[in-house]
């Protein structure tokens, strides 16, 4: 990176090329005969330390000879998340932006242009936090719904029509959706470092919600976030709550690197007992042998592993969702 000014203007990326020519920035041309450099990631920075280097990395004076590749940081207007190109950084900005607005799903991208890919989530609207993102819908049907390894549900993923889709652009989480979907962790990671720091967990039986709980939930539908030693794929988190209670709950083992390793009835995740779908016991969502988790005490059981029905098995639920919201 060159270097960021701000020039008074909106716009993406002026720059100026080695023969001290404006130009717009594409990647290849500009609008004159010379070639834009090419170390703009499309991203915002701050108007703070915004000095201005030349092709060798030296600082320059704007305007001289070969002071090239500065773009200005100027704040760019606010996506309506109606596509990709137009991703909201979250579901608030979104209603605060248009009140009458309707739940539904809309691209996010929570650190804005440059960073992680956009995602189409589904954002439910209300006040203040309760503007929830869903970021992972398990639906059990009598398919294969889920990967079966942990490092894929760490990446991410969309299984639809008995094939898994990772990658930036496969990813449609909703819990109107007939598939299973679920965010990467550097997605949530990013959404994370925006703001988002609460999560809520909803079980669903044939498009109903049954029961949920959240981490902004009073003592009777408390979730919560908890750090926890981890195998290696949340190692780099056992010190964030939202992101090792998230990865957990995705269905990442907190006790080995597979679900042969997992040791039961440890990592749980607190959660208010009561009802039939999150356990009546104390312990939380407990690990499960060959599994994700159990709600302790007869709730439901999470087994990505499996390869066809019931990967969602001892309670009436056919679907479950996690929700990311701000605080």
């Amino acid at each position: 990176m060159s270097g960021w000014l701000d020039d008074g203007e909106n716009c993406v990326a002026r720059t100026r090329d080695s023969s001290d020519s404006a130009c717009f920035a594409d990647g290849t041309h500009d609008t004159d005969s010379g070639s834009c450099p090419q170390d703009y990631d499309g991203g915002w920075r701050s108007l703070e330390a915004h000095t201005v280097l030349d092709l060798q990395g030296a600082s320059c004076s704007v305007g001289s000879l070969g002071c090239g590749a500065f773009c200005c940081s100027d704040a760019p207007t606010p996506g309506d998340g109606s596509s990709a190109s137009e991703a909201a950084l979250n579901c608030s900005e979104l209603y605060l932006a248009d009140p009458s607005l309707q739940s539904g799903n809309y691209w996010i991208d929570p650190d804005g242009p440059g960073g992680v890919a956009p995602v189409l989530v589904q954002c439910e609207f209300g006040a203040g936090p309760e503007a929830w993102m869903t970021a992972v819908n398990i639906t059990d049907t009598a398919f294969d719904d889920t990967p079966n390894t942990p490092a894929t549900l760490y990446l991410g993923f969309r299984f639809e029509g008995g094939s898994i889709h990772t990658g930036p652009g496969t990813v449609a989480v909703s819990s109107t959706n007939s598939w299973s979907a679920a965010v990467g962790f550097d997605f949530v990671v990013a959404a994370a470092a925006a703001g988002y720091g609460a999560l809520k967990m909803c079980f669903f039986r044939q498009g109903v919600e049954m029961d949920c709980r959240s981490s902004l939930g009073s003592p009777t539908n408390s979730l919560g976030l908890v750090s926890g030693p981890a195998a290696s794929y949340l190692g780099a988190y056992d010190l964030s709550p939202l992101l090792y209670t998230f990865g957990r709950l995705v269905g990442v083992p907190g006790s080995g690197n597979s679900y042969a390793e997992v040791i039961p009835v440890t990592h749980c995740i607190p959660r208010a007992a009561g009802g039939f779908y999150f356990g009546i016991q104390s312990q939380g969502m407990c690990e499960y042998p060959g599994g994700a988790w159990h709600g302790f005490g007869y709730g439901c059981v999470y087994q990505p592993s499996l390869t066809a029905a019931d990967e969602l098995n001892d309670c009436d639920a056919d679907q479950f969702v996690l929700y990311l919201g701000q605080i």
